[in-house]
């Protein structure tokens, strides 16, 4: 399958996907899923190289470092040659919005050279947003019960 046809599939699924079309991760294309997380704009034929995650307008980073090229899971994968799993990105967005995913990515073999890579991103920052909500929920109800419980206790 040729890379335009490849491109073609991804964009129906609605997973987040990063393709390198290398071995170097120089020709990589990501789908209008994976765009709209990034919140860039989506183009079939342009995609963000590497270096636009080390742009001043977009910044990743992995347990509160700065990610450079070298560090994104989908470069690990392919010059590495092994499977990357589980690994939490927070995205600063251009207008300064935060989004947290999660990659696996793994290299792409034509039998036995890596030929390239791909990646998936599941976007968590909704349920990032629903467990501390949950938490300051538990510390208000925390509250009003010690609250009710001294109210009774001096009653």
């Amino acid at each position: 399958m040729d890379e335009s046809k490849l491109i073609d599939v991804i964009n129906f699924l609605p997973i987040p996907i990063a393709i390198a079309f290398d071995n170097q991760c120089q020709n990589v294309k990501v789908n209008k899923a994976m765009a709209d997380v990034m919140a860039i704009f989506y183009q079939k034929d342009i995609a963000p190289s590497a270096s636009f995650i080390s742009s001043p307008f977009f910044r990743a980073y992995h347990l509160c470092q700065q990610l450079t090229e070298s560090d994104l899971p989908l470069r690990q994968a392919v010059l590495g040659g092994k499977k990357v799993t589980n690994y939490e990105i927070d995205l600063i967005r251009p207008d300064g919005s935060v989004a947290t995913i999660i990659a696996t990515a793994a290299p792409w073999y034509d039998g036995k050279n890596i030929i390239g890579g791909i990646a998936a991103y599941l976007d968590v920052g909704a349920l990032r947003q629903a467990e501390s909500e949950i938490k300051s929920l538990r510390n208000q109800l925390q509250q009003l019960s010690s609250t009710i419980e001294s109210g009774l206790q001096s009653a």
